[in-house]
């Protein structure tokens, strides 16, 4: 993959454009606000993970993307119990593509700050109460846009992903609705590149659509729920346990392919 296109991957997992999703005719949402009431990431313990990350295309072909490890910690701020979340993508030469990191507080899933990297480009986000502030910088050759909300709504940051998923303690059935905070361009440039970004609140809804047994790496056969969240024209589909490391397979589809992270 060129430089180019790594420049376009990241503003893709930079700016989230769409976060709705629809809501199925049957059953009944359940509505998950911020706060002491909402989600908790107590039942989430310390772990480390590794996928393999493969491109199937639409004949089954599957080009290997090298490997991506995953582990969450614990750690206490001001006398807080924090989850930090470390996620690398590496190539198979070993060479890190890039990096991610979320810290939200343990006990209600709330965003404290995130933090990505792949080469030059760096996206840096700090969230409080009331306020969202940071940057992101396309490469070493573009200025870095300032982000800024003040007045913000409380919210959760589903770039955190399933850990997020995990944290709603899902049953078959259900179908959960949570807002998340996203980045957007605000404008953009000739080179395709945002001009400006604007932090936006939106919902996030996620379908536990079922229990059933996959075949997991080196934890052999699990019985997963399968939570599918659509946003705008991709759909992430994860397998999700009750214990580490939570998250056994995750397949993100477009209508041009499908990525996949799987257990080795």
């Amino acid at each position: 993959m060129t430089d180019r296109h790594y420049s376009m991957l990241f503003v893709a997992l930079s700016i989230a454009s769409a976060l709705g999703a629809a809501i199925p005719a049957a059953g009944q949402v359940r509505v998950v606000e911020p706060g002491p009431d909402g989600a908790s990431g107590q039942r989430i313990q310390p772990y480390a993970n590794e996928w393999t990350v493969t491109a199937i295309d639409r004949d089954g072909g599957r080009t290997p993307l090298g490997v991506w490890k995953d582990s969450v910690d614990v750690f206490v701020i001001d006398g807080a119990e924090h989850l930090r979340r470390v996620q690398s993508h590496l190539a198979a030469d070993g060479s890190v593509k890039n990096t991610q990191v979320h810290v939200v507080e343990r006990a209600t899933m709330m965003p404290v700050r995130s933090h990505f990297t792949a080469g030059a480009r760096v996206k840096h986000v700090d969230i409080a109460p009331g306020s969202v502030s940071g940057f992101l910088a396309p490469g070493a050759e573009l200025a870095a846009l300032p982000v800024e909300l003040r007045d913000a709504p409380p919210a959760f940051d589903f770039d955190i992903a399933g850990l997020m998923l995990v944290a709603l303690d899902l049953a078959p059935g259900d179908t959960v609705r949570f807002p998340s905070y996203a980045l957007q361009p605000a404008g953009m440039g000739a080179n395709g590149l945002p001009t400006a970004l604007e932090v936006a609140v939106g919902p996030v809804t996620v379908f536990a659509e079922g229990r059933e047994s996959i075949e997991a790496g080196r934890l052999g056969a699990v019985e997963a729920v399968r939570a599918v969240v659509e946003r705008g024209a991709r759909v992430m589909v994860f397998w999700l346990l009750d214990e580490p490391p939570y998250i056994v397979r995750l397949e993100v589809r477009t209508p041009r392919d499908v990525t996949a992270w799987e257990m080795p």
